[in-house]
């Protein structure tokens, strides 16, 4: 995976562009944008060993390619990271629906706080994600309040054996 990574960030941002997937056999057609496992999750101590996306990565040379294009340019130029986001989401005529990460994790505060303004400028989608940074949520809701969270963006803290899923909200 860091060999892919690094082929990508050897270029420059405007040659990378986001992959968003229209969907999978679990989520339906669903829009989502995934990360590398472990690489872009700052809580994964108790699960890296199980991932699940490990698998897939090692697996599938095209899978690997995605999350890597997607973390170099998360890296590179996040604000085009997010806008083809949005012109993903501006795309969609129908099954309005998008995942944040089926594979990788909010990377850092700043990308949760993006995250709120892209459901907030798509009232019509249904957003969620699943994730281990309970720290950089807490800390995103203590900032700005747990009511600043759109209704169309779910949170879910995911929960794994031996990890405790600190939730003050």
């Amino acid at each position: 995976m860091k060999e892919q990574i690094a082929k990508y960030m050897r270029l420059p941002a405007e040659d990378i562009e986001i992959c968003i997937s229209s969907g999978n056999m679990k989520i339906g057609k669903t829009l989502n944008v995934s990360l590398p496992p472990i690489i872009s999750c700052c809580n994964c101590a108790g699960c890296s060993a199980l991932c699940y996306d490990v698998k897939a990565v090692l697996q599938y040379p095209n899978v690997r390619d995605a999350r890597a294009r997607n973390y170099a340019l998360l890296l590179k130029d996040r604000d085009k990271y997010f806008d083809g986001i949005r012109k993903a989401c501006q795309n969609r005529k129908k099954d309005k629906h998008f995942r944040f990460h089926v594979a990788g994790d909010i990377v850092d505060i700043d990308y949760f706080d993006r995250m709120t303004k892209i459901a907030k400028e798509f009232p019509d989608f249904k957003f969620w994600t699943y994730t281990k940074a309970y720290h950089i949520v807490n800390a995103w809701i203590k900032e700005n309040g747990r009511e600043s969270i759109p209704a169309n963006l779910s949170i879910m803290f995911s929960e794994w054996r031996g990890m405790p899923m600190i939730n003050p909200y």
